[in-house]
């Protein structure tokens, strides 16, 4: 559902950790359709008849191969500061499996300019990646609109600027896999975010096969914004920072597995053993423990 979209401005504490992540990494130069993630097409078999007693049977994965030790996965993970609390997560559980190589890749915005889109470009050059997966939102929501006192149509925003930017990154192959802003605590932004969601979902549906999309909410806000969340046993999760935005380590997990049950999906790629407790839980690479404090 689309709703007119309203204005917002960052936090202080948002605006602060985006400004720290930019000095740290100056963008690391250094999908699916509504039913397509999760139901992806089936891995199929052929089968190749050798001399007469003899029949060699190959699958072919979804992705395209079986990535080894020897030829990892090669794997791009693009966003602004809350892909940066879910990247830790994805990388550790892809890199220590052994047969895949990922980086995160700040990039606040999509490629609007000539300037970005070089960036972009020169990326894309050096890594040659199979796979991006986008999560992006707290400044896109700021440069979608509005424009003359009206904010861009769905169409008018999915057309001018997303494509481009998916022709960009899909050029050479790779598969793209969008991840929709979660819910966030203030009710304007959300409802920016929704209206975006609905852009990168009519993105996937307007590139089959090659652009996928899964919805971040579900995951990590259910029906709205959810910051600390009770189990059946008891326990109790911190999913969200205090600022009410960034993700924090239960939430990364929560998001990280749909995300890597799809990579396994297309793939096939081991993961590290036990990967949900992972040195990247450190709270030094969550904004400290007073942005993701304990429960």
């Amino acid at each position: 559902m689309i709703r007119p979209p309203v204005g917002g401005t960052l936090s202080s504490l948002s605006r602060h950790l985006l400004l720290a992540l930019l000095a740290a990494a100056v963008l690391t130069v250094s999908a699916c359709s509504r039913d397509s993630v999760g139901e992806d097409e089936a891995a199929t078999t052929t089968s190749t008849t050798a001399p007469p007693e003899t029949t060699t049977t190959t699958t072919t994965l979804p992705g395209g191969r079986q990535p080894t030790a020897e030829d990892p996965l090669r794997v791009i993970l693009g966003g602004d500061s809350v892909m940066a609390g879910l990247a830790p997560a994805v990388s550790h559980a892809l890199n220590e499996g052994g047969s895949a190589r990922s980086q995160f890749v700040l990039t606040p915005s999509v490629a609007r300019d000539s300037a970005t889109t070089a960036l972009w470009q020169l990326q894309l050059e050096r890594t040659d990646p199979e796979l991006v997966v986008m999560l992006i939102g707290t400044w896109e929501r700021l440069l979608a609109g509005p424009q003359d006192g009206q904010v861009q149509t769905t169409e008018r925003y999915v057309t001018e600027t997303l494509q481009p930017f998916v022709d960009l990154v899909t050029s050479q192959g790779a598969k793209l896999l969008w991840i929709g802003m979660p819910a966030v605590r203030e009710p304007d932004p959300t409802l920016i975010f929704a209206r975006l969601n609905e852009a990168f979902l009519q993105l996937a549906e307007r590139n089959p096969g090659s652009v996928y999309y899964l919805s971040g909410s579900e995951f990590v806000a259910g029906s709205g914004f959810t910051e600390l969340i009770t189990n059946p046993d008891g326990s109790v999760e911190r999913l969200r920072a205090v600022d009410g935005h960034h993700l924090c380590q239960d939430g990364a997990v929560r998001l990280s597995r749909p995300v890597l049950d799809w990579v396994v999906s297309q793939w096939n790629v081991p993961l590290a053993p036990n990967w949900q407790d992972g040195p990247w839980r450190d709270p030094a690479t969550y904004y400290g423990s007073q942005a993701c404090p304990a429960v």
